[in-house]
């Protein structure tokens, strides 16, 4: 089989209270915004753009408390595996 290159990881370190809530925000509007915005399209649609809408989110909003809230991020970890 052959490989198509390097999968790229990034993992970040926080607490865990922290983390959870900051995933349980980002994860309630996502779905608060797939369903209200979005009420005409299908189950599927809806799904995927909650998960799309939640990982941009989750990654816009990572960055911001970093750099404006000083928010300890405790390490970042760059994966390649090939």
């Amino acid at each position: 089989m052959r490989s198509l290159g390097p999968i790229w990881a990034v993992a970040l370190t926080l607490d865990r209270d922290l983390a959870i809530l900051f995933l349980g925000a980002n994860l309630l509007f996502a779905v608060a915004l797939a369903a209200i915005a979005f009420r005409g399209r299908r189950v599927l649609d809806r799904v995927l753009i909650t998960l799309g809408t939640f990982l941009v989110l989750t990654a816009i909003s990572a960055v911001a408390l970093h750099f404006f809230a000083r928010t300890p991020v405790r390490e970042v970890d760059i994966f390649a595996i090939d």
